[in-house]
């Protein structure tokens, strides 16, 4: 099995990039990259909706006074 992972992280002011990949070819992320940023703006454009989506809502804790 293949696998890419892509994870872009933004504190306010600063965008951290991080990338893992685990088996494509440099082509082969080309062409997948292609096709997303084709769907995206597809999407944008209102004429389809994504498959799939996954959210995660990640809740920050409220400091406590201790």
């Amino acid at each position: 099995m293949k696998k890419y992972t892509l994870e872009m992280t933004d504190d306010g002011g600063f965008v951290t990039i991080t990338a893992e990949n685990d088996g494509f070819a440099a082509l082969e992320l080309i062409g997948l990259f292609e096709h997303r940023k084709e769907d995206i703006f597809r999407q944008m454009r209102g004429e389809i909706r994504p498959d799939v989506i996954t959210r995660k809502v990640v809740k920050e804790e409220e400091p406590t006074n201790e």
